[in-house]
């Protein structure tokens, strides 16, 4: 019914039909069947032009993101000088638990993006918070691509670090499911409907997705 309501071939109709109408009423001195005809023609016009300042979110999509975590890899420890631990001679540096030594670790996510909902997404945009994360994405989503409602998509990162910790520091980052560092990110997805009106989500690492028909903090983004 609004797609008929807001289409331009009914305001056309109305329209004749408001001067038509006005043409015949001066003409019949004003009868009421053609004061009639222009009511119900004044009425549409008049509902046409609302409608247009009217936004409708029925084909509305709803873009979600999510992290899965592919793998974990952690380098053995090298040494660093005047902090990790001596022997009792104090010339020769040791392996021990407890000491701090240089570890690498690493872990391989997917950044999943799924439509949930019933109308695909349009002129996909991804967003990062610019502030440092040490992020690495394998490739960027193609916004020429439309997000289709049954067949999401998955960006490849990987999340590393190499800094000063001991062997029970690494192997707690080794083995959580999102490391501290990543808790407080940000990811915004910035996407259209098929009537071309544009929608954002935002999304924490926690799996928290927000869904917002305005943002204006993207300059304190970054594309991905």
């Amino acid at each position: 019914m609004r797609n008929f309501l807001e289409n331009i071939k009914t305001f056309v109709v109305e329209l004749i039909g408001l001067i038509g109408g006005f043409i015949w009423a001066k003409q019949t001195n004003w009868e009421y069947e053609p004061m009639i005809l222009m009511a119900v023609s004044a009425v549409g016009i008049l509902i046409f032009t609302t409608l247009r300042f009217i936004p409708t979110h029925e084909d509305r999509p709803i873009v979600e993101l999510e992290f899965l975590t592919k793998g974990t890899f952690r380098s053995p420890p090298d040494i660093i000088a005047n902090m990790s631990p001596k022997d009792e001679t104090g010339q020769y540096f040791i392996i021990e638990e407890g000491g701090t030594y240089l570890f690498r670790v690493k872990k391989s996510f997917d950044l999943i993006i799924r439509n949930n909902s019933k109308n695909n997404a349009y002129n996909l945009t991804l967003y990062k918070i610019k502030e440092s994360y040490p992020l690495t994405f394998e490739k960027k989503y193609n916004p020429l691509e439309p997000l289709l409602i049954d067949k999401p998509n998955a960006l490849p990162f990987n999340y590393q670090v190499y800094r000063p910790m001991t062997h029970q520091d690494a192997e707690v980052l080794l083995h959580t499911d999102l490391p501290d560092d990543l808790k407080s990110l940000v990811f915004i997805a910035q996407y259209k409907s098929e009537s071309r009106r544009t929608y954002y989500t935002r999304f924490n690492p926690m799996n928290q997705n927000e869904h917002l028909n305005k943002f204006s903090e993207l300059l304190h983004y970054e594309k991905i």
